[in-house]
């Protein structure tokens, strides 16, 4: 009897158990068949609204930009397909550059996968951009793993931002403005020494094909190979002269280059 009243009293703890794991449940697919839906956003005033990435990272965006905030306040997503990929690259207690973050997105996915252990170097020129990015930072617990530096693109191998003259990289994504800024070619000697470097390339629009062609050859170098990012990120080898020729085409600009398969 003692235990069938025990288990009685319990009844309700367990059937409200149920209720919230099924409203996750409901949750999880429908923001997959409606993600419009499910995105959350507040306006902040001051041409400034938080927005939550993949529905658990918080983003500080500017408005006024028509580009990448549009995307982060309706749909809480950006360049999923590459940054599916990017994740799929990152390890915990990796060293992480992000060349051109903008507000962010690559460097927060970047944190919350290396972890307390890693190190997340995020450049940003924009002061007002950079500034979103410190505050989404803290806002997300990551001081401590991400340093913000708003440096013009071209400095960074200049500026002894690791702190260590022969210290290497694990993962590095170079935005479109970083490749336009000479990044690539600056961190020639940081990537020489750094064998297992996975790389992030965002080619600018129209990108002229000799330009991209130099780069990806000085990668091929030191013995870089590249991988096209397909659908769900998927990846498939990527000869260099059809990816330069792609970057110029206005085709597929992001691509993944690294010394053995990152998959």
């Amino acid at each position: 009897m003692a235990g069938f009243l025990g288990n009685l009293l319990r009844l309700p703890g367990r059937i409200a158990r149920i209720e919230r794991r099924l409203e996750e449940a409901i949750a999880y697919f429908a923001a997959r068949s409606h993600p419009t839906q499910f995105a959350s956003a507040i306006h902040l005033g001051d041409d400034t609204a938080l927005a939550l990435l993949d529905r658990r990272l918080l983003v500080f965006v500017d408005t006024s930009d028509t580009l990448v905030a549009p995307a982060l306040l309706m749909h809480g997503a950006w360049q999923a397909e590459a940054l599916g990929a990017f994740r799929r690259m990152l390890r915990p207690g990796d060293t992480v550059l992000d060349l051109g973050a903008g507000f962010g997105v690559f460097s927060l996915a970047a944190a919350e996968a290396v972890g307390p252990a890693g190190r997340v170097h995020a450049f940003e020129p924009d002061q007002h951009h950079a500034g979103l990015l410190a505050r989404s930072i803290a806002a997300n617990g990551f001081t401590g793993r991400v340093e913000v530096h708003r440096l013009a693109l071209g400095r960074v191998a200049r500026d002894g931002w690791l702190g260590d003259p022969d210290a290497g990289i694990d993962v590095a994504r170079f935005g479109a403005e970083s490749l336009a800024a000479g990044a690539l070619e600056a961190l020639h000697a940081v990537l020489a020494r750094s064998p297992e470097a996975r790389l992030l390339l965002e080619w600018p629009a129209g990108a002229a094909e000799p330009a991209a062609m130099a780069a990806l050859a000085a990668l091929a170098a030191i013995g870089f190979r590249c991988w096209s990012i397909g659908a769900e990120g998927a990846l498939a080898p990527l000869e260099a002269q059809a990816a330069a020729a792609a970057a110029a085409a206005g085709g597929p600009r992001r691509i993944i280059a690294a010394r053995v398969n990152p998959a």
